[in-house]
């Protein structure tokens, strides 16, 4: 699967059925450990510059993606009804 031709409607569908599925719960378990140090790597000095900050951020956003799920389906949901709201203004301007 070409996961870069995936619409933000099939990746939302995707992934609030991969949440619901027990493989969550052993993603979280195996990944979490892994975020969590190389969140601390990064932080704690053995990676400079801009290499840190983003392997931090990176690390930062996966951590949270997987402490709260619902937020990333609800970011999701907005990005779905933004671009069908420019779709329609688009259409409205033609």
């Amino acid at each position: 699967m070409d996961i870069s031709k995936l619409t933000l409607v099939d990746e939302l569908t995707l992934f609030e059925a991969f949440v619901k599925s027990p493989a969550w719960e052993v993603v979280k378990a195996r990944w979490e450990p892994m975020v969590n140090t190389a969140i601390g790597a990064a932080l704690s000095g053995k990676i400079s510059g801009s290499e840190r900050d983003f392997l931090a951020g990176k690390a930062n956003g996966l951590k949270h993606m997987m402490q709260y799920p619902e937020n990333h389906i609800h970011t999701l949901r907005v990005q779905i009804k933004n671009e069908e709201t420019k779709a329609k203004s688009k259409l409205g301007q033609a």
